[in-house]
């Protein structure tokens, strides 16, 4: 999937620029931020052991985390590492207007990554965005470290050239310790396809987020760079007065943007759901409109040859599995019909006999419908691969529902069929399997479905065969 450039950039330039202004509030405690000057020879080693160095790293880190490194690239990614450096020390150097600096180096580097790695502007941002994260987070906790061993203040310890020169070689160090690392086992957090996929779903709410960090920043830097007696009592409440107003209507709108978005992907899954199903019961209603032409042939023949008796235990026989059809078409949970005639489809294929029990249709369940679907679709299939794979001769599964003191009570019986004790307490374990060739995740899933809404699962052999239990809140509240 490709997003254009109306699609990323709106969102991730805020982003970027957070990241810039909270990289400088580390060293807001100069006497203003473009007043900083160092002698020919520190600017020198900083080009040299700094600026070049940690552009090289990041950016490489940057790489490979999102998926985009190559070997083929290498001299590519070297060659931005270069550019990046000499773009940030040239544009230091033009003593450009703060804030102007931050804007012309995020440009420039998106542009370069662009141009030399032949990428997509989206993939361009990404690169900018991570390589900028791990900046962040490696220098601030190697300076973190240092002001916990030499005890100096922040202002103290970045005034002091040597220092800085040391906690800043030593977080590239670490990032290239981290690269060497990433590389050599190929990790990476996510291909650049799935944290576009993420951006895309979430970006108002990653924007909003971003802009509260960046406007902490400029608090920061702006708080920092007054000296004290610019803030007399009346300004600094009216000052922090609109601060705090503007971090609570972006924190009401966040919250706001997060749950809009968990109430479309919750929507979309159940979609997926319930299409899924539907395409499975097409399926099944082809093969049995294939299977009723069989059924008027034989009814004919048996009816030409005057077996009437014969003719009329057919029908009967036909009638029997049209019976759980009918019961499920009365179910008023329309995600559930579609997936219980699929399952009946298929225990038919078996030559299991699945028994309906419908006492509640499961309409005010905790559970989303896209979550009920997943668990009542895993026990089913393994009630059905457990009957299939058993002995018995008349193989037979049954699935009831009911509503218990306002409890919604789901229940599978696999008859004929026992659990050992000894595995009982196993069965619901992540990757636990009596089957050879299964990843046991099934009833797991289950079993984390049902607790996310502090629901019961249990699993007990009774006088019948082996019965699962399944009790989960209803939503209606009682009266």
């Amino acid at each position: 999937m490709q997003l254009s450039v109306q699609d990323i950039v709106p969102i991730q330039l805020p982003i970027l620029l957070g990241f810039k202004i909270i990289l400088l509030g580390n060293y807001a405690g100069m006497e203003e931020a473009n007043q900083y000057f160092m002698s020919i020879n520190e600017l020198i080693i900083t080009l040299i052991l700094i600026s070049i160095p940690q552009s090289l790293v990041v950016n490489i880190l940057a790489a490979q985390l999102l998926g985009i490194y190559k070997k083929e690239i290498i001299k590519q990614l070297i060659l931005v590492g270069l550019i990046d450096g000499l773009i940030s020390f040239t544009v230091y150097m033009l003593r450009l207007p703060y804030g102007l600096h931050m804007v012309v180096n995020l440009f420039l580097f998106i542009f370069v990554a662009q141009l030399l790695l032949g990428i997509h502007m989206n993939q361009a941002v990404y690169l900018t965005i991570t390589a900028y994260a791990a900046a962040l987070i490696f220098e601030s906790g190697v300076v973190a470290v240092m002001l916990f061993i030499t005890g100096l203040s922040l202002d103290e310890l970045i005034d002091n050239f040597n220092l800085r020169l040391t906690f800043t070689c030593t977080g590239i160090m670490l990032a290239g310790g981290a690269v060497y690392w990433l590389i050599s086992r190929n990790i990476r957090i996510a291909g650049i396809e799935k944290v576009a996929d993420f951006t895309k779903s979430y970006g108002h709410s990653i924007f909003i987020a971003f802009i509260q960090i960046a406007l902490l920043g400029v608090v920061f830097i702006y708080s920092r760079l007054q000296s004290p007696s610019y803030f007399n009592l009346i300004k600094a409440e009216v000052f922090w007065g609109i601060a705090g107003g503007l971090f609570l209507i972006l924190n009401i709108w966040l919250i706001l943007s997060l749950t809009a978005a968990v109430q479309r992907e919750t929507i979309l899954l159940a979609n997926e759901a319930y299409m899924k199903n539907i395409e499975e019961l097409f399926l099944n209603y082809r093969s049995q409109r294939h299977d009723l032409s069989n059924h008027f042939q034989t009814l004919n023949s048996l009816l030409k040859a005057n077996k009437i008796e014969k003719a009329l235990d057919y029908l009967k026989d036909l009638n029997k599995e049209t019976v759980a059809t009918n019961m499920v078409l009365k179910f008023g949970n329309p995600v559930l019909v579609a997936l219980l005639q699929v399952k009946i489809a298929k225990a038919e294929q078996k030559s299991i006999l699945l028994d309906l029990f419908i006492g509640d249709e499961l309409t005010h369940i905790a559970l989303q419908s896209f979550e009920l679907v997943k668990l009542v679709g895993n026990l089913l299939d393994n009630a059905l691969e457990a009957a299939e794979n058993s002995t018995i001769k008349q193989k037979k599964v049954s699935f009831e529902t009911k509503n218990y003191n306002r409890l919604k009570v789901i229940c599978i019986r696999n008859y004929g069929i026992y659990i050992d004790p000894d595995i009982m307490e196993k069965i619901f374990e992540p990757g636990f399997s009596t089957k050879d060739g299964h990843s046991g995740i099934g009833l797991s899933i289950c079993r984390s479905l049902v607790e996310k809404y502090r629901g019961n699962i249990e699993v007990y052999n009774v006088e019948e065969g082996t019965m699962v239990e399944v009790t989960v809140a209803s939503t209606v509240k009682k009266s």
